[in-house]
């Protein structure tokens, strides 16, 4: 039944108006390598100062997105703005956080970038934490659809919850949870809301490289953690003080003090039946920081709809960046060329295309360049809390983050592969251009929930998220374009050479990315066709419910 309910949505969008009728080829055509590398040139350079909300690079971005989707031919798409504004409140830190664990033997000091980072959980100026007990919670997971609750019953009220980060399917029993590919429960955020709920004040997070997806030096580096935000339209929910994450290392310190191994505790926490454990360690911790409250903006563009205008489509891509780091030597500027002025181009090249035009689809598309993404996806989230159009009458959201300037492409990677019926339609527009749909290969490091159509999907939006790539079965054959892959995740990725180089860069397999986003889109936009979540798929029941309003 799903198979035959798949092949209908695949007919009724493949009968969009021919395909090349009605001006689509011109406009397709008309996605140019190099016009996304103008634009790509612009909002990367040093005079944006890495984008990072509230500053003047955050201005110069908004002025250079305003006139460019005016230039392009789409008009204000909040009101009669192109501006809405995220009020945040901004935390900067204000010198060093502290941590200290005593319990057993001595531990020694653990140092800030070093063996520690930390966070506040909520918008505090000022937080002292004194000797709270530390609870091993494991994964912290409660997933009831999974049978699984590390927590049961347990009142850790007062407690530092130590988690680790993913989840256990991930690790040697591919039977629990989704095996390797990550669900909502292996989220920090996930983490931190549910450890609070039970009562704990902070988090002491174990970084793994493999648990997390990326290197510790990620953490540290990444414009040195000064600055937090968060929206000021909170949900009352219980929150966490602070979070500190330790690095593999300092963990395997803090827990040979009282006689317990990491690798030992991985496992206990990884099989069925766990339950937290009392450690007879206590942990301190303290944070400073000075708050002001901003008014950030999404940047918002419109093609209205010629039939179905209270029905719409949404591109995202987040416009900011991670800003600069004044205590580097040398190079201070994070300039995000990559992740995402590559997306954020994308949005323009759309906007463009779409009001190229002659005959205007039936529903609404909106091109939203998102703030703060890079502060924990705030600039979507706001979005999704106060939609542009109801968030039953919101078709699909397509997102666009951090495309490859790698050359050519022979795939598209879809983070959540196998999610919705968006893919049928990805599918025949990836296949124009020779390209299959895949799998992502490292499904652990759940990207599907770390980007901003997230915030919809939760809510029950069908989302899409994907990029080119090599396809899996010839990738390692391509040993060129695996290099330029693992260079930039080792070097470019939330650092300071995530730079645009005219020199170096290929934009011809994100031509492409982006002219698949644009078929994608203008098929579901000129439908009547409502696409859903696959049957099983955990967003499903949620959408199903909002469509019977």
């Amino acid at each position: 039944m799903k198979v035959l309910v798949s092949l209908l949505v695949v007919f009724i969008f493949a009968t969009f108006i021919g395909a090349e009728s009605a001006g689509f080829l011109p406009a397709w055509e008309g996605i140019r390598a190099a016009d996304l590398a103008r634009h790509i040139a612009v909002i990367a350079s040093d005079e944006y100062e890495g984008r990072e909300p509230g500053t003047a690079g955050e201005q110069k971005t908004l002025r250079y997105l305003e006139d460019a989707f005016r230039k392009a031919g789409a008009g204000p798409g909040f009101g009669d703005t192109y501006l809405q504004p995220v009020p945040l409140v901004e935390l900067k830190r204000a010198g060093p956080p502290d941590f200290a664990v005593t319990g057993g033997k001595d531990v020694g000091a653990f140092v800030f970038g070093t063996d520690f980072v930390a966070s506040a959980g909520r918008p505090l100026e000022k937080i002292a934490l004194e000797d709270l007990p530390v609870v091993f919670a494991g994964y912290g997971a409660t997933a009831k659809e999974f049978a699984w609750d590390d927590y049961a019953s347990e009142d850790l009220r007062g407690a530092a919850v130590i988690l680790l980060r993913g989840e256990p399917g991930a690790r040697e029993d591919t039977t629990l949870f989704r095996g390797r590919a990550l669900t909502r429960h292996g989220l920090p955020a996930t983490k931190y809301d549910n450890a609070a709920r039970h009562g704990g004040r902070a988090a002491i997070v174990i970084h793994t490289d493999a648990s997390a997806g990326y290197p510790w030096t990620v953490l540290t580096s990444g414009g040195g953690g000064t600055t937090q935000n968060f929206l000021e339209d909170t949900t009352g929910e219980p929150k966490l003080d602070m979070v500190v994450h330790v690095s593999a290392p300092a963990a395997r310190r803090m827990l040979a003090a009282v006689s317990l191994d990491l690798d030992t505790l991985i496992a206990r926490a990884g099989r069925r039946g766990f339950r937290t454990m009392t450690t007879p360690l206590k942990a301190s911790m303290s944070f400073s920081a000075r708050t002001r409250r901003i008014t950030s903006h999404n940047v918002v563009a419109r093609i209205e709809g010629r039939a179905a205008p209270d029905e719409c489509v949404i591109y995202t891509g987040h416009w900011d960046h991670v800003g600069r780091n004044d205590s580097l030597p040398g190079d201070k500027i994070f300039n995000g060329a990559v992740d995402n002025a590559t997306g954020t181009a994308a949005l323009l090249e759309l906007a463009q295309a779409f009001a190229a035009l002659p005959v205007k689809p039936r529903r609404t598309v909106y091109f939203v360049a998102t703030t703060a993404e890079e502060k924990g996806l705030l600039g979507s989230e706001f979005l999704a809390r106060h939609p542009l159009k109801p968030l039953e009458q919101t078709v699909a959201v397509l997102n666009l983050d951090a495309l490859f300037p790698f050359g050519s492409f022979n795939a598209m990677t879809v983070t959540g592969f196998g999610s919705s019926e968006l893919e049928d339609v990805m599918a025949t527009a990836a296949a124009r251009i020779g390209r299959v749909l895949q799998d992502d290969s490292s499904p652990e490091a759940g990207a599907y929930y770390r980007s901003d159509h997230y915030p919809f999907a939760k809510r029950g939006v069908p989302a899409l998220f994907a990029v080119g790539n090599p396809r899996d079965d010839q990738a390692a054959a391509d040993t060129v374009m695996t290099a330029r892959f693992n260079h930039y995740l080792a070097n470019g990725y939330h650092k300071v050479d995530d730079e645009y180089d005219a020199a170096t860069w290929d934009l011809s397999g994100v031509e492409g990315d982006v002219r698949i986003y644009f078929e994608t889109g203008l098929r579901i936009a000129d439908s009547k066709v409502y696409p859903n979540w696959r049957v099983g798929n955990e967003f499903r029941a949620l959408r199903d419910e909002m469509r019977k309003r």
